[in-house]
This record gives structure tokens, C-alpha cells and sequence, in this order.
């Protein structure tokens, strides 16, 4: 592509500053591209495509390289990585012995942290025992003053499923992780930074220390300018009311597959049902509006969704616990047994139509759902299990006009999904649901 690039320079017969100016972008990023030093990324290819003072006909032989290097031929990998990622616990990062950079920039986040400072972090989750150290400050504190910076790659990957999990883990304490699609390069190219500290590091784990105020506060503010141009990788939600002005950005329409790790609702409770176990502190005008949007919106995904998956888990959660993690606590009490039932009813009666499945499985790694369209997934993470108690949800995004070749995996996914070895047959998933009804319909109400 670079050679593209050079020939397309020398056609138009103008410099590459001047270049880089006609496409509103960084020269120096724009020289290193056009010299075969860094990949393309998806703002310059975009960047190339929207110029008007470049022929149609380099654009169509452009797209088609770019096509080439972003293409995802084998999906079986980053579908194992996938699954992978759903079942590990993210609790095991939160144990063992950290090296001596994790435990240097462990020490330093703490005591900033504690001081009400902000922390900046550059990385990647291929930095184990810094964003294990980050991890323990962050839970041991209980602040969210940090923002991290994360390089991930323009091209779908293990490594881009990875970091996914990654953006969730810190997603749960409450921590917004900014996406670049520019590597970091330099001699330390990742770091972590504050008003009083500075530690930089490379890949190898081989660190630079500085605390200089006037060098770290630079540094500082260089990063904080950085995270307010780059774009978020989390929507936080704080309540449900906020989802459902929201609806619109969060739904995805037909066609699509909700892998559900919670008891949703989706299809099985009506007004009455949900009005009968509303918090009865909340104002009663509230506390109807509430309950009619909420069934609203539960109504319309029923009639968009074409197919959901439950985990076993999460469905033997909720009939011990009569919970829902998808409204929280603070408008609803627990659904009472013979209600629990009525809604298995509904759920079974929506296996029989195959518009339900049910895997076998164990709690998975977050309690929320996975939404899967064509071009884009969707992570969301609700209740307080998984979540800091103060937030209702957080959706992570994969969408592909951020990462080429996402419709490749959201294909695979809902492809290989129904043929996994745990996932039950229609038989077996209505058996499974008629014996937890028998077992609530002998427990006392």
C-alpha cells in the first residue's frame, strides 16, 4: 500500500506535507505511512477515501488493498479466544505475585490515587502485571480517577478479542478506557502518569522513572488532551431510566442474537407482574411511568429479537434469588415463587417456538447480555455482581466501521453458538425448565 501511496504523491506531483494537509492529518503519521513505518490506519484510509482531489480510480484499487491486509480469512481462533474470554474469571487477575514494574507502578498509582490525583495509563493487556497493579489500586482505593489509553488493532484479532475482556474488566470498576488506532512507538511507548510521577515502559518491561514536576505535569496534560480526542470504548448507564431514553442507540433491530448470562426478561413479564414488585418507596407517578416504559421496552425488543441463548447459570440464579440483574434493586424487590414460575412457563414456550436456547454452563465471566448484529457486537455488563454498585449497565462496542472484519466474527458467533457441545436440544432445554418449576412449585411461597 505505501507503494500505492508514493506512486499517488508523485502523480499529484506535491510533497507529503503538503499532502498531509489536503487530508486534515498529522504529517509526521502521514510520512510514516506513506514510508511503509506504520500500518494504515482506518482514519487514513477513510481519510483517503473522503478526498476529493483523488481519482476514483486509486480510491477503488486503495479499498481493494486495504480490503486485503483487513480481511479475517480464519475465524476459529478468535472464536475459541472468544468463548475463552466468556468463561475466565476475572477474579484470577486480581491474585498472585506481581513482577517488579507491576509492583513499582502499584505503589505509585495507590498513593496518587489516594491523594485525589488522576492517573493516565498507556497499555495494553499484554502488560499482565501493570494492569494487574492498576486493578488492585483502582479496588483497593475505591476511585475512578484514572483514564486509560488503549492501541488496539484496526484489524480483528485474537488479541483485538482479548482486549475486549480487557476494556470490561476496567469497565466493571467504573473506568472509561479510550480506544487509538495509532500504535505508540518510541523507545518507552507505554506508560503511566500523573501530576508527580512518571513510569514509562516498553513491551519487555523495561521502565524509565521521573518525578519532575514540570516534566511529569506536561506529560499529564499531554495525555488528558489525548483522551478527550479520542472516542470512548464504554457507555456508561447510571439507572434504567437513562437506558430507555437510550433505547434507540442500544437496540439493535431485527435480525440480530442475544446471548444472555442473566435472567432477562425479554418476553416473560407484563405490567402487572412488574408492578406488583416495584419498590413501593418510589413516588407512585414515577413508579407507574416506569413500569409501562420499561415493559414498552422490553415488548419491542421481544418483537425484534430472532433468537437468544440463556446460560443455565444465570436462569438457576434467578430461581433461587427471584432477581432480575437487568433492573436493579432500587425499583424492584424480588419476584415471589409464583411468578418465577409463570415467567419459566414463557420461557419454555418460547423454546418450543425456537426463539429461546439454553446453554449449559456456570455463571459466565459478566453478568449481561452479548447482542449480535451484522456489523457490530455489542458487550453489556449489568448488575452489582459484575458492576460497580453504583451503575446500572456498561455496553462495550465492536462495531465495524471501528474494526474491519467484526462481521466476519458476529457471523461465526451466531453460527458455531447453536452447535457448541454444552448447549442443550429443545427436549432437553424443556425438561430442564419443567424440573426447576416442579422444584419451586414444592418450595413455600
Amino acid at each position: 500500500m505505501d507503494k500505492l501511496l508514493r506512486q499517488l504523491i508523485e502523480d499529484l506531483g506535491i510533497s507529503r506535507s503538503q499532502f498531509a494537509k489536503n487530508i486534515n492529518m498529522d504529517r509526521s503519521q502521514v510520512v510514516k505511512t506513506i514510508n511503509g513505518n506504520l500500518p494504515v490506519s482506518r482514519r487514513f484510509f477513510m481519510a483517503i477515501m473522503g478526498a476529493p482531489f483523488i481519482s476514483d480510480d486509486f480510491k477503488e484499487k486503495f479499498s481493494a488493498e486495504y480490503g486485503k491486509k483487513s480481511a479475517v480469512n480464519n475465524h476459529t481462533k478468535i472464536i475459541e479466544t472468544f468463548f475463552a474470554g466468556l468463561k475466565r474469571d476475572p477474579e484470577t487477575l486480581m491474585t498472585g505475585e506481581t513482577d517488579e514494574l507491576g509492583q513499582f507502578v502499584y505503589s505509585h498509582v495507590s498513593n496518587a490515587l489516594t491523594r485525589g490525583e488522576t492517573v493516565y495509563a498507556v497499555c495494553t493487556h499484554e502488560h499482565i502485571s501493570v494492569e494487574h497493579a492498576l486493578k488492585q489500586a483502582l479496588k483497593e482505593t475505591g476511585s475512578m480517577a484514572l483514564k486509560r489509553i488503549c492501541p488496539v488493532s484496526v484489524v480483528l484479532s485474537e488479541t483485538m478479542i482479548e482486549e475486549l475482556f480487557d476494556i470490561a474488566d476496567f469497565a466493571c470498576c467504573g473506568i472509561q478506557t479510550y480506544i487509538t488506532e495509532d500504535p505508540f512507538i518510541g523507545l518507552f511507548p507505554f506508560g503511566v502518569f500523573s501530576d508527580h510521577f512518571t513510569i514509562a515502559f516498553d513491551s519487555e518491561g523495561h521502565y524509565a522513572f521521573a518525578e519532575e514536576e514540570t516534566t511529569c505535569a506536561s506529560l499529564a496534560q499531554k495525555y488528558n488532551r489525548i483522551t478527550a480526542s479520542l472516542p470512548d470504548a464504554v457507555i456508561f448507564i447510571e439507572d434504567e431510566a437513562n437506558t430507555l431514553l437510550r433505547s434507540a442507540d442500544l437496540n439493535f433491530g431485527p435480525e440480530n442474537m442475544y446471548l444472555y448470562n442473566h435472567f432477562s426478561p425479554t418476553g416473560l413479564i407484563d405490567c402487572d407482574m412488574l408492578r406488583a414488585v416495584a419498590n413501593p418507596e418510589l413516588d407512585e407517578t414515577i413508579r407507574d411511568i416506569l413500569v409501562r416504559a420499561t415493559i414498552s421496552e422490553y415488548e419491542n425488543r421481544a418483537k425484534e429479537m430472532s433468537s437468544a441463548v440463556y446460560t443455565s447459570g444465570a436462569i438457576e440464579d434467578f430461581v433461587k434469588t427471584g432477581r432480575l440483574a437487568a433492573i436493579s434493586s432500587r425499583y424492584i424487590r424480588p419476584f415471589p415463587v409464583q411468578s418465577r414460575i409463570k415467567m419459566l412457563d414463557r420461557l419454555c414456550e418460547m423454546v418450543r417456538n425456537d426463539k429461546v436456547s439454553i446453554i449449559k454452563t456456570d455463571g459466565l465471566r459478566f453478568s449481561g447480555d452479548i447482542g449480535i448484529s451484522k456489523n457490530r457486537i455489542d458487550l453489556c455488563i449489568c448488575g452489582n455482581q459484575s458492576l460497580r454498585s453504583d451503575l446500572y449497565c456498561a455496553h462495550i462496542y465492536l462495531q465495524s466501521d471501528r474494526i474491519p472484519g467484526i462481521e466476519g466474527i458476529a457471523k461465526t458467533v451466531t453460527e458455531q453458538l447453536p452447535g457448541r457441545n454444552n448447549m442443550m436440544s429443545k427436549i432437553g432445554a424443556e425438561y430442564y425448565l419443567h424440573a426447576l418449576i416442579a422444584s419451586l412449585s414444592d418450595a413455600p411461597v
